[in-house]
């Protein structure tokens, strides 16, 4: 697929991994079970090359939780919360 196209050719790519990971993620949401776990992957790698999107964390959280993974998600969520307050009203 297109998305897999640019993984690999810019692996390196903190956007090119964000938006593939939330791909997965949405599609892991929707049913396809083996999708979760690739998308916490690459979005783990996204959070590995920008640590300061909020984004990213919000995206692993949600993948992680729909994984089941519920405190890892807790303790994204919690990262979260702790470096921007207000992400909080819209976490709840």
């Amino acid at each position: 697929t297109l998305f897999t196209k640019h993984v690999s050719l810019v692996p390196n790519s903190a956007r090119v991994q964000f938006n593939y990971g939330t791909l997965l993620m949405q599609a892991g949401i929707a049913g396809e079970k083996d999708s979760l776990p690739k998308a916490i992957k690459h979005l783990n790698l996204a959070h590995q090359l920008d640590p300061k999107d909020q984004g990213t964390l919000i995206n692993l959280g949600t993948s992680n939780y729909h994984a089941g993974n519920y405190r890892v998600a807790a303790d994204i969520f919690n990262q979260i919360i702790n470096k921007k307050p207000d992400y909080g009203i819209s976490l709840n």
